[in-house]
Formats: structure tokens, sequence, C-alpha cells
């Protein structure tokens, strides 16, 4: 998700706003869901659950409102994520590039990479997506949106759009 600069509370339901559309993809649908929301996103837990009922949630989803990230740690893992997306998005937005050496462990060759393609590369299997598309010019790519990828529509329109190149659709194949 994101999501411009504004109090906690504004991220707080612009994700719940963004539920319904996460308990549409193929691997959730059938499935039972918990989706849980760290502590601070909304005013309290009632608000979260009155808005919550408003939306169109499968009734085998259970949100979780105010959650203790000590307690509960895959909130951590989320917020690291979060984190290297928004490195990733600074990077795009600045032009800035840190440039780094490494080597190809099939090959053995040395190669210079960024800092933003070392988070995607370490990130990217792990976002809802369509399914990969199997052939033609885009074989080896999934489409992130309308699943792993929500840009709340305040956001201004530059970084709308090179959030949308950014994140829009990723490639699944080897990369190295």
């Amino acid at each position: 998700m994101i999501s411009p600069p504004r109090p906690a509370y504004s991220l707080g339901w612009a994700a719940l706003s963004h539920v319904p559309s996460l308990c549409e993809h193929p691997l959730l649908k059938s499935e039972r869901c918990d989706i849980y929301f760290d502590q601070g996103l909304f005013p309290s837990v009632t608000s979260a659950a009155t808005r919550a009922e408003s939306l169109p949630i499968s009734p085998s989803t259970a949100l979780h409102f105010e959650q203790d990230s000590r307690a509960v740690l895959g909130l951590q893992l989320a917020d690291l994520a979060a984190h290297a997306a928004a490195m990733m998005l600074v990077e795009e937005l600045e032009g800035a590039r840190k440039i780094f050496s490494g080597e190809n462990s099939a090959s053995g060759e040395s190669f210079d990479f960024t800092l933003q393609w070392k988070f995607w590369q370490q990130l990217r299997r792990n976002f809802l997506s369509k399914p990969m598309e199997e052939s033609g010019e885009r074989a080896g790519y999934a489409q992130l949106a309308p699943y792993g990828l929500h840009i709340d529509p305040g956001c201004p329109e530059k970084v709308r759009a090179i959030a949308e190149k950014r994140f829009g659709s990723l490639f699944l194949g080897c990369i190295l």
C-alpha cells in the first residue's frame, strides 16, 4: 500500500478499504483469512470494526485490529517489507542510486547492482499478484494490482505514476 503522508488513522482506513480486493485473490478466496492491523492505525477497535461491517468482506475473513507487533511477529516482517518498498520508491523518486558490487552465484561473474534491485530481488515473490503470464511478450511477469498493490487515491500523480511503474508488475523468472 502506498499512501501520502497523513495521520496514522488515514493509513488504517486506507488499508481496511483494500481488504475486499485482497480477499478476492484466487489463493485466498476460498480459504479462511486472518488479517492483522498494527496498533495505532485506528482510533479504536470499535470504530475499525464498525467501518469493516460496511465493507464487502467475506465471512471467512477475520480482522484483528490494534495488534501488538511484539506478540504478532508477522507485523514486524510486514514493517520490514514496507520499509524496503519505501526505500525502493524513494530511490525511484529521487533518482539517487547506491551501487554495490556482487558475484553471480551461478556463473561466478561479478556485477554491479543497486540497493533497490537487491530489495526487490528479495521481496518480489512475496506479493499477492495475478497469475504469471506463461507466453507472449509479458511471459514471466505477474500483475500486482489489484491484490498486492494499493495506491491511495490521495497520492500525488507523480508518486502514483512512479509507484505503478515500479510495483505494477514484476518479473518472476530468473534474474541472475
